[in-house]
């Protein structure tokens, strides 16, 4: 099951660009990081690797990022990243912070044991009466502050950063698991439809929190989880479909100039389906009423032209930043060739990112896909070769044009010891290819070769 602390940093590691990574860890260079002394149910809900487990062991004490470089084993881009992720879950703070919050937790001042005032030696020492029984320690509370005061509610940010927020919200019981069913249809009917911020309900959202606290409310809401009781099985592929869009809308929202690219498409959107606005109609004077002048209201101006004679100022001067769109992040064959130049540095985690960008643009497209895929096969080839060719089944399925998908399910398959089917996909993949691309043929007699061993 996935829980919704590990699909947060699952996106950071995947989709946040580096610069955006840089920008946030800048301002901190030189300060101390440690690890928050409240959040163990969080961590007990991330289940961390093996080696966030080192990175959060090593923040028991207060270090600075370049001390955990030695310690974490990772370079610096990635330890960057894995702080960054690890921060906006609240499981690791600015060590300035410790002092706060350690006060927080000492007990108030009247419940702290007065020391009785030092013998002097003018007098005869008394006899001392036995010490009562201790009760059991409780803070002291005057009884004229209870009267007059109200509790004292639990600090804001202190309830920010504790994992109360990622607790799983399992549907009421009073809710009809009809009525469930059916805000999961009706949900998962508008999804393709639906841009990020339509989405997770975020359109007035103006910071990346309050999108995170959008997306955390979206995700509690569609968790699958949720839907393992018979009466909401059904549900379940729906929830989950919903789950995932709702985690790459995040991811998209939280890259500033993907958000902002999406706002500008947003903009050109609303502005070519609103309605005309009709000329107001003046009334005429009622009758006995004067009137104020005899002479011809001048018509309103008409628009000067944005080009040719006449043109003015309004189509002079670059656009505004706030209305240009960054059309390489709307275009897929862009993105496409981008991750190409960073499949063949291997660079495969950048790639990735970029393949998936232009399937996100081009859904249809099977070749984004395939690439997509054979990236994140070349990332964990042990972990990930099943996913991957299922992946690229999918991709055959949308697009049976497509070489890609074919050749590389055949290397795939290959790998997983299939021989069969992967000759099967390499064979197709000839075919398409012709016998001036020699790929698809020089994996066959790969293929040959591993049979006979």
């Amino acid at each position: 099951k996935v829980k919704v602390p590990r699909l947060v940093l699952t996106g950071v590691e995947r989709f946040v660009p580096q610069e955006t990574i840089d920008a946030a860890i800048a301002p901190l260079a030189g300060a101390l990081f440690a690890r928050h002394p409240e959040a163990a149910a969080l961590t007990e809900e991330l289940r961390p690797t093996e080696r966030e487990r080192t990175l959060l062991a090593a923040l028991e004490t207060p270090r600075r990022l370049e001390e955990l470089l030695p310690l974490a084993a990772l370079p610096l881009e990635e330890l960057s990243r894995q702080i960054w992720g690890l921060a906006i879950l609240g499981l690791v703070i600015p060590a300035d912070r410790l002092p706060s919050l350690a006060r927080r937790s000492e007990p108030p001042t009247a419940a702290r044991p007065v020391s009785a005032p030092p013998p002097t030696h003018d007098a005869p020492l008394a006899p001392t009466a036995p010490m009562p029984p201790l009760a059991p320690t409780a803070p002291v509370v005057s009884v004229t502050e209870v009267a007059s005061s109200p509790p004292t509610p639990p600090a804001p940010e202190l309830a920010s950063t504790t994992a109360a927020p990622f607790a799983p919200a399992i549907a009421p019981p009073s809710e009809e698991p009809a009525r469930v069913r059916e805000r999961v249809a009706e949900a998962f009917g508008k999804l393709r439809g639906q841009d990020p911020f339509d989405l997770l309900c975020a359109a007035d959202a103006t910071t990346v929190d309050e999108i995170r606290e959008r997306y955390f409310a979206f995700a509690r809401l569609f968790a699958p989880w949720q839907f393992s009781s018979p009466e909401l099985r059904s549900a379940a592929p729906a929830a989950e479909e919903l789950f995932a869009a709702g985690a790459l809308a995040f991811a998209r929202l939280s890259d500033p100039k993907e958000r902002e690219a999406l706002r500008a498409a947003r903009r050109i959107r609303q502005g070519a389906t609103a309605p005309a606005i009709a000329a107001p109609q003046v009334p005429a004077p009622e009758r006995g009423t004067p009137e104020k002048s005899s002479a011809p209201v001048a018509a309103a101006a008409a628009p000067p032209p944005l080009s040719g004679p006449g043109a003015t100022h309004r189509s002079a001067g670059p656009t505004p930043a706030s209305f240009r769109i960054e059309t390489d992040l709307l275009d897929p064959e862009v993105q496409f060739k981008k991750g190409r130049t960073l499949k063949e540095a291997e660079r495969w985690s950048q790639a990735l990112q970029q393949f998936e960008f232009a399937a996100d643009c081009d859904a249809q497209n099977g070749a984004y896909r395939a690439e997509a895929a054979h990236c994140r096969f070349l990332l964990a080839p042990s972990s990930m070769a099943a996913k991957s060719l299922d992946e690229l089944k999918e991709a055959q399925r949308i697009d049976p044009e497509a070489v890609t998908p074919y050749l590389y399910a055949g290397e795939i398959a290959a790998h997983l010891g299939r021989y069969d089917e992967a000759e099967t996909y390499l064979r197709t993949a000839a075919k398409r290819l012709g016998p001036a691309d020699r790929r698809a043929l020089d994996a066959l007699r790969d293929l040959a070769k591993k049979r006979k061993k």
